[in-house]
């Protein structure tokens, strides 16, 4: 026979994978709802940070549109751009304005002047525009958008000559004639890019993190890593930049995910970005991983530990008391004397004490008042029953707590497997009523359920007038007990079904047990209950009890009274017993 594993195991067993479950949903919400505070509050100072970064630069924008404004309208270039012949290529009183106006930006830049008969004016700086020419100036692409600007400022990336062609800020404007606001010339001011460093400052972005500013055509005009400049920017980016003026975004780049805050400038038309790395976000989140991680490690070998040994706690008392029934049969009839601390354990420890000071009293009884053979056998077979009941129940609660876990059906088996061993022992007449007997057989019929679940069907058939007749003790329980034992349990079958009935026929009580075991064949159903069967001189744990049952029903009630065997529709056994209504019908005996 397969080696079933302990209570203690399955307890261990069991209380460990709730407590692994339970400590493991902690861990992993924990982990995701600080992942996703992290990330809100990364979100949110992030993009605080960069729409105040994009207020910052549209402050310098506007300085600079100021300036090239107040340039635009001054009294000399109106003058000398609004004349209606061409005025050349230099004017020294147009220089000093612009150089003036150029002077005020506080660092490296330059303004150039552009009439609308091609002739071109600079300031004087070192730094100098690609395109000089009217004709040059018309073929960029910003040129067109300029002119829909309406005398606006349009800022955008492009190149400028500084001992070599360098990054800049560009800004062009229509210059219109004060009065007639007719076109009378374009006006270009320009800055290094890196003059923007100053103004985005550092941002604590990561190792891998940047700071990007694109204009509106796409491109960057600043980046903390300088060879980003003048690249375009992601398209996927510039489309969602369109929909949503700041948020923040998932974006895949060359060095793996990355979260993108960004804010665009309405003035502008410029985007401020900042590129964080995922992992950036998450390394605080990862060490408070790895931290609950140790944690929970440390919590499992502890509750491990204490588990084993609650469980170990529940386990002993009921495994010694296997043992000490175990050696009933050997001799040992002292009481146990333990200090439990579980009420229901307890007891059971008392009722087993009761049973056994209940059978030296009945050895002793017999011993002194020397009853005759025939009392003398029976009050044996009583004495032998009773151990072999508790042997067999104690047996059914501890295998049917292999598969549970619950501790409250643990403490109702053990309570109603008191409340069986109370009805069994309790002094007094032998009588009994079939509602107190049907109550037992309950008890009994729900300690089993505990064990075999949904796979056994018990149904009762029960004349509710016979309720109220006397009967003798324990009459239906061994007659389940022995369907169970060795009608049921030696079949392997989805559904094990006992249908019991109690029916009245004239005077008589008829009381049937059908089961769908492996049944009898016809000799072994006359040799079970004949006087002479080998299975009476057995011990009575062997699970045989209809012999004995047979020798107690026919002691009350008589010969004329007890219990035949049959086959049924199932394939099984049909257990019948007849007794009389009236117990004076019998011998009317009854058992001391």
């Amino acid at each position: 026979m397969k080696r079933k594993p302990s209570i203690l195991a399955q307890l261990t067993i069991g209380f460990t994978a709730i407590l692994l479950f339970v400590m493991s949903a902690t861990a992993t919400v924990t982990y995701v709802q600080t992942s996703r505070s992290s990330l809100n509050q990364t979100a949110r100072l992030l993009l605080d940070s960069i729409t105040h970064l994009s207020g910052k630069l549209d402050a310098n924008l506007i300085e600079y549109d100021k300036m090239t404004q107040v340039l635009a309208f001054n009294e000399v270039v109106q003058k000398h751009l609004s004349a209606r012949t061409n005025p050349g290529s230099y004017n020294e009183e147009l220089i000093r304005v612009m150089n003036a106006s150029n002077r005020t930006s506080g660092h490296e830049s330059n303004i150039m002047i552009l009439d609308r008969y091609g002739s071109s004016y600079l300031a004087n700086s070192s730094m100098d525009f690609l395109w000089r020419s009217l004709e040059a100036v018309q073929k960029q692409p910003w040129y067109d958008e300029m002119e829909q600007y309406k005398g606006r400022m349009l800022w955008f990336s492009g190149l400028v000559w500084v001992g070599g062609a360098q990054p800049a800020v560009i800004g062009a404007r229509s210059l219109n004639n004060i009065e007639t606001l007719e076109n009378i010339g374009t006006i270009v001011f320009a800055y290094p890019a890196i003059t923007l460093q100053k103004t985005i400052g550092q941002m604590n972005l990561g190792k891998s993190g940047k700071v990007q500013v694109v204009d509106s055509f796409g491109r960057v005009v600043y980046s903390t890593v300088w060879d980003d400049v003048g690249t375009p920017a992601p398209s996927v980016l510039l489309e969602q930049v369109r929909k949503v003026p700041s948020d923040m975004i998932t974006l895949n780049t060359e060095d793996g995910p990355a979260y993108i805050s960004y804010a665009y400038s309405e003035y502008s038309g410029w985007t401020v970005l900042a590129y964080i790395d995922r992992s950036e976000v998450y390394e605080g989140v990862s060490r408070l991983q790895r931290t609950i991680l140790w944690i929970s490690i440390v919590g499992l070998s502890v509750g491990i530990l204490f588990i084993t040994f609650y469980s170990w706690t529940l386990v002993r008392p009921i495994r010694f008391l296997a043992k000490r029934i175990e050696r009933i049969d050997e001799g040992h009839l002292l009481p146990v004397k333990r200090q439990l601390w579980n009420a229901e354990v307890s007891g059971l420890y008392d009722s087993f004490n009761r049973m056994l000071a209940r059978l030296q009293q009945t050895i002793r009884d017999l011993t002194d008042k020397q009853v005759s053979e025939r009392q003398a056998q029976f009050v044996a077979l009583r004495a032998q029953f009773r151990p072999h009941f508790l042997y067999n129940t104690l047996n059914t609660i501890y295998w049917t707590l292999e598969g549970k876990r619950d501790a409250a059906a643990a403490a109702e088996m053990v309570q109603l497997l008191s409340e069986l061993l109370r009805y069994s022992i309790q002094p007094g007449s032998e009588m009994t009523t079939v509602r107190e007997d049907v109550a037992q057989l309950r008890r009994y019929i729900t300690l089993q359920k505990y064990r075999y679940g949904e796979r056994l069907d018990v149904e009762l058939d029960i004349d509710e007038e016979l309720l109220d007749c006397r009967c003798m003790k324990l009459l239906l329980q061994p007659i389940v007990e022995n369907a169970m034992t060795h009608g049921l349990e030696g079949v392997k079958r989805d559904q094990w079904k006992i249908r019991i009935r109690i029916q009245r026929d004239g005077r008589d009580m008829v009381l049937t047990v059908d089961d769908n075991g492996i049944g009898m064949s016809e000799r072994e159903m006359k040799e079970i209950l004949s006087e002479d069967a080998p299975q009476r001189n057995k011990p009575l744990h062997t699970g045989i009890g209809l012999p004995n049952l047979q020798e107690r029903i026919q002691y009350i009630y008589g010969r004329s009274y007890g219990i035949t065997l049959s086959g049924n529709e199932w394939g099984g056994l049909r257990v019948t017993i007849r007794i009389p209504i009236d117990p004076d019908a019998g011998s009317g005996k009854e058992v001391p």
